[in-house]
């Protein structure tokens, strides 16, 4: 496996699918419930198209409104009990 890729305005992702999801080709709902799911772990994905034989099938958009940073509560722990986590800052997003 290479560390680089070549340069394109692109990003490609490849994942594993789950085995119950091991189709010729995932029902379109669970592949769009997949993918809207997925996305919402990834801060600097925004847009996500499916083709098939260069037709697009499905695209999923996200959008976020601007971070509002909100102090910790006194009463919350930044650090978890065996020091795995350490929270720095808290914020909010609306929308």
């Amino acid at each position: 496996m290479e560390d680089t890729c070549p340069h394109s305005p692109w990003t490609s992702i490849e994942m594993e699918l789950k085995e119950d999801m091991r189709l010729p080709v995932p029902k379109p709902f669970d592949l769009a419930r997949f993918l809207a799911a997925t996305m919402t772990f990834m801060s600097s994905v925004n847009n996500t198209i499916v083709s098939f034989d260069d037709n697009i099938f499905m695209k999923i958009a996200k959008s976020r409104d601007e971070s509002t940073r909100i102090p910790i509560p006194n009463d919350m722990s930044p650090k978890s009990k065996e020091g795995t986590m350490d929270i720095k800052a808290v914020s909010v997003v609306s929308g």
